[in-house]
């Protein structure tokens, strides 16, 4: 009784205390990298966007005004409220050795000893944030999965301290590792995690955490979001680690979204964050979930900035006994957003993200292998990607038929799958190494063996625009077809995969090497369904591609319409097992013709059956017509016998390239084909390479990023002698 009036007197003492000081601090918070402010700002501090930052938010404390541009990174925006919203940071303490539930929080001498108790005091003194010292905390000392940290709205939980900091600014999240951990029940045993080991708030903030052993295996909201589950608000998560937290029990028809994150709507903002071995359960029943690192729901959007998300999995689809159709493997193993509104992510590394495979059926259809290796996004406002690296990431193999069915077709988009998004933005990112699933094998005497994956990088379908720009694919593979019968086929495009069903893409200053697909060893575009859209592939190095079938380098098709510019480009040492070793352009199935112009490009030391540099098909019911001139061409521009192209001054000598052997295909000072391109057949600069935000320029630098007119003329190829 004592001891309950002494805390009783000294909570009054505190209130006097907070009334006199006016509840605290009114400094302002610096921006966290991604341009996300930080803690303590009043609603008059300014954010400053960090390394590569667009928009910055404000983080606890206030609002941000309009951030500043970082290195590399565009000017910010005014940042939205964010946790705290003028509140006084205070802050209330928190440490698991020392602390006291019944303590004040305010000091560490007076620290509390559970994070529920701590955000307790902070919403109960109107403070904006918690400090949780180093150490292992759990949502419960019970064995109920339903209980979990639950953030308080507009306050920020940061972590990594020592329990001496008398400011955030002294706290190291490396050094003083503080854990939040799901794991309530039998030690190693997921099965009776918590459901969720924290739940999110309108504009709080989880910073400097490792968040682990989360399983989401309820029903419906239960079911999203093991590491944190945020259903509604925007919110921002900085400086954590999640691991090894899941969702899905694989009790469901289409069971277990967002393995570590969930955000239902609202804006999800992540920076520094790593997001490793999370996952999601494989189903009984339907089609595994999606979205093992993050998974976002109708409506909502996500940023994330500096991140790193490596060996996330999501399950496999059921196996079906008779009819009906197998289960679909889960769709993007980092990040998967379906209805969304926007995907933005700069400065992150993804590497070894792995979807499931389709399910297995013994009668009649097997289930496709999950799309996206790292990234899903379907029926999507805008997906962007800046400054990234993509590393070998895979999609699921198509699940097997034992009788006379289908088998499944492997998963599209080892890195990226985007379908149905209105815009598509790619830009100073590299693709190395990943890989789409191989279609099912047939077991049975009948049947048919599955197609493999398409897109062994991005596969991009039913986008109003597409835009890859000054970035690299090495080493990608689209999937290989199923064993076991003669049909089914390999996949088309081994680095990208476009089906352009309206609007214009441009694909500019790219480097696309080592790459193998059926078709398209490196690109497969298409120009679809009558659309009168433009394609346009302008500065781009194709080398060491290949196609067992047509177009080493690169495919075009045109269903019924659509233009193709391939301007500058540069191909070399492509090939192709039956025609067009550099590219082949072909007519699809709808009517209607299409066009081309290739102009001021080098094709050079390609290899095929038939057309080592380019070539048509004969005979075709929708005839193309492809108009050659200005281009240094081995073996110069071949007659057109089937009058499907049209030669123009074509020049036929070695190119020069500084240093082949060595993957150097920039022209050496020498070259015969410098100033012999057409400066006038310089495409606009669509994908705007100088950031200037003029489209209609001619394009103005090379492959290098270099002035592209330098001397006389434009120089043939990617590449411009300075």
């Amino acid at each position: 009784m004592l001891a309950a009036a002494r805390r009783r007197v000294a909570w009054i003492a505190v209130g006097v205390a907070l009334l006199e000081l006016g509840c605290g601090g009114s400094s302002s918070g610096d921006a966290a990298a991604g341009g996300t402010a930080g803690a303590g700002g009043s609603t008059s501090s300014t954010s400053t966007a960090g390394a590569g930052g667009e928009a910055g938010q404000a983080g606890a404390g206030g609002l941000g005004a309009a951030g500043e541009g970082g290195a590399g990174g565009q000017a910010g925006g005014a940042g939205e409220a964010g946790a705290g919203g003028g509140l006084p940071a205070c802050p209330i303490h928190v440490d698991a050795g020392t602390g006291d539930d019944g303590a004040s929080g305010l000091s560490w001498g007076e620290a509390r000893a559970t994070v529920d108790a701590g955000l307790d005091a902070a919403e109960a003194l109107g403070c904006a944030e918690v400090w949780v010292a180093a150490g292992t905390y759990r949502p419960t000392a019970l064995d109920d999965r339903t209980l979990s940290i639950v953030l308080r709205a507009g306050v920020a939980l940061y972590g990594g301290f020592d329990g001496t900091e008398l400011s955030l600014a002294e706290r190291s999240v490396a050094d003083h590792e503080t854990v939040l951990d799901g794991d309530i029940g039998a030690p190693g045993d997921p099965s009776d995690n918590s459901y969720h080991v924290v739940v999110g708030a309108p504009g709080a903030r989880l910073d400097g955490f490792t968040v682990r052993a989360g399983l989401a295996s309820g029903a419906a909201a239960a079911g999203r979001g093991g590491g944190l589950s945020n259903e509604s608000g925007s919110m921002v998560v900085a400086a954590c680690r999640f691991e090894q937290n899941g969702a899905g029990d694989g009790g469901g028809v289409d069971t277990g979204h967002g393995g570590a994150i969930y955000q239902g709507s609202g804006t999800l903002t992540v920076a520094q964050t790593t997001f490793d071995a999370n996952y999601t359960a494989s189903s009984a029943v339907g089609s595994a979930g999606s979205g093992a690192a993050i998974g976002a729901g109708v409506g909502a959007s996500v940023v994330v900035t500096d991140s790193v998300f490596t060996l996330n999995t999501t399950g496999h689809g059921h196996d079906r006994v008779g009819g009906g159709i197998a289960g679909t493997g889960g769709h993007g193993a980092a990040i998967y957003l379906a209805a969304s509104d926007a995907l933005t992510v700069s400065g992150s590394t993804f590497a070894s993200n792995v979807t499931g495979h389709g399910g297995q059926n013994t009668v009649q259809i097997a289930g496709d292998g999950g799309s996206g290796g790292a990234i899903f996004g379907m029926s999507v406002g805008s997906l962007r990607v800046f400054d990234s690296t993509f590393t070998g990431n895979a999609t699921g193999h198509g699940g097997a038929n034992d009788l006379n069915g289908i088998a499944g077709a492997g998963g599209h988009g080892a890195a990226i799958f985007a379908s149905g998004v209105d815009s598509v933005v790619v830009r100073r990112s590299s693709f190395d190494g990943n890989l789409c699933g191989q279609g099912g094998n047939r077991l049975g005497a009948m049947g048919i063996n599955g197609t493999g994956g398409f897109g062994g990088a991005l596969w991009v379908g039913a986008a109003t625009s597409l835009v890859v720009t000054s970035s690299s694919f090495a080493h990608n593979r689209a999937g290989a077809k199923g064993t076991g019968g003669a049909f089914g086929s390999d996949g088309l495009g081994g680095a990208v995969y476009l089906q352009s069903h309206a609007g214009d893409a441009i694909v500019a200053s790219n480097t696309l090497d080592d790459n193998a697909a059926a078709q398209g060893g490196a690109l497969w575009l298409a120009a679809d369904f009558g659309a009168a859209g433009r394609i346009d592939v302008v500065n781009n190095v194709l080398t060491n591609n290949g196609a067992s079938a047509e177009g080493g380098g690169l495919y075009l098709q045109s269903n019924g319409g659509g233009t193709f510019a391939l301007a500058n480009d540069t191909f070399a040492a492509n090939h192709a097992g039956t025609s067009g070793g550099g590219l082949h352009y072909a007519a699809g199935s709808n009517s209607g013709a299409g066009s081309a112009e290739l102009r001021n490009s080098i094709l050079w030391g390609n290899t095929a059956a038939a057309g080592a540099a380019f070539a048509t098909p004969t005979g075709t019911a929708n005839p193309v017509l492809l108009l050659v001139g200005d281009n240094d061409i081995a073996g110069g521009c071949p007659a057109p016998g089937n009058g499907q192209w049209t030669c123009g001054a074509n020049l036929d000598v070695d190119p020069a390239f500084a240093n082949p052997g060595a993957g150097d295909y920039r022209l050496s000072n020498a070259s015969p084909v410098a100033d012999q391109g057409d400066s006038a057949a310089l495409p606009g600069d669509a994908a705007d390479l100088d950031a200037d935000a003029d489209l209609l320029e001619p394009t103005p630098l090379d492959r290098a990023g270099l002035p592209r007119v330098v001397g006389a003329s434009v120089d043939l190829g990617a590449y411009e002698v300075q």
